[in-house]
């Protein structure tokens, strides 16, 4: 609270009551029903994700995945307001987010906003769209010649024992 000093007159006196997790819960579920703009609903998740990490009395997220809370990125960089039930991706690496950012729909986040949202993240039941968890990174070698290694100072086969030996019990090289 910015006026400290104030806060007996303006809640004791004028009667003001204090924000709380109910108070901005129940205003984006009245906004979402509205038209608001991607701003004032960005807003009110930032309050919300505010307030959710310090309270225990948080209700279930159920009525808010039906509302259209979630600003989402198309490939083509329009913003909409959409329900859980909308396919959207939430970034959580940049690698994957640069190669499909033209090709699929996120949550209208920047990778460091969605790592302050995670209480609403968590809450809500989204992290399964979390791009990492979405996509399977393979590396290989493409035309490659596939040749086993056999000469016995670059031969890794022969070399494991000591190296995981290393890892398990403290390698004290002489």
């Amino acid at each position: 609270m910015q006026y400290k000093d104030l806060k007996d007159f303006f809640v004791g006196i004028l009667g003001v009551q204090p924000v709380d997790l109910m108070m901005v819960y129940d205003s984006l579920l009245d906004v979402s029903s509205k038209n608001p703009s991607i701003e004032r609903i960005k807003d009110l998740l930032w309050a919300f994700n505010s307030l959710l990490a310090s309270d225990d009395n948080a209700p279930g997220p159920g009525r808010m995945l039906q509302r259209r809370v979630f600003p989402v990125k198309t490939p083509r960089g329009q913003v909409t307001l959409c329900s859980s039930q909308t396919e959207f991706f939430i970034v959580d690496r940049e690698e994957p987010f640069n190669i499909f950012r033209n090709r699929v729909q996120f949550l209208d986040f920047s990778l460091q906003e969605v790592c302050r949202l995670r209480h609403f993240i968590a809450w809500t039941g989204l992290e399964p769209r979390y791009l990492s968890r979405c996509v399977k990174e393979v590396s290989r070698v493409e035309r490659g010649i596939e040749i086993p290694i056999t000469e016995r100072n670059r031969d890794l086969k022969t070399k494991a024992y000591g190296l995981l030996r290393c890892v398990h019990t403290p390698c004290t090289v002489t």
